[in-house]
């Protein structure tokens, strides 16, 4: 095998990992997404109740767990909305362009473009998880601190 072929093999292998690497970040994105919208309904739906169930016994780890649902709502919030995610390549620049250029230089140019999309979306996944976490860990406070108002309030 010649060295030109093996350097085309090597950037083939190269290209396919950046591409699969690509796709499961954008994967992740829906996922992100779909939790965040669990969140911010789970979250809702238990505000609506609490709203409804407690009305005049209710004690400072009640407000501190409404407090904390409502923050874990907003958390939620701020990580779902659906912005705009690079997909390189785009198809009409990529047969307008290098229609008649070497694989070699194709694939090159193709992964540079993929690393980059791939960064941009890690990115903004970063940003969505760390608000999902922030939400999941103010839920599980919110309700730690219902739960222990209905046990304080039950008390004899």
């Amino acid at each position: 095998m010649t060295e030109e072929n093996e350097a085309l093999e090597t950037i083939e292998i190269i290209y396919e990992a950046v591409k699969e690497r690509l796709d499961i970040e954008i994967g992740a994105v829906d996922s992100m997404d779909s939790k965040a919208g669990m969140l911010i309904g789970f979250n809702g739906v238990i505000l609506a109740v609490l709203f409804q169930v407690q009305a005049g016994d209710a004690l400072w780890p009640f407000r501190v767990g409404l407090i904390a649902l409502f923050l874990s709502l907003v958390s939620g919030g701020i990580s779902f909305p659906v912005g705009k995610y690079r997909r390189d390549p785009d198809p009409r620049q990529l047969r307008r362009w290098y229609s008649q250029k070497k694989k070699r230089e194709v694939l090159s140019t193709l992964i540079d473009n993929m690393v980059e999309s791939y960064e941009e979306v890690r990115k903004k996944n970063r940003f969505k998880a760390r608000y999902v976490q922030l939400s999941i860990y103010l839920m599980i406070v919110g309700v730690a601190f219902i739960i222990a108002n209905w046990i304080w309030i039950s008390l004899p």
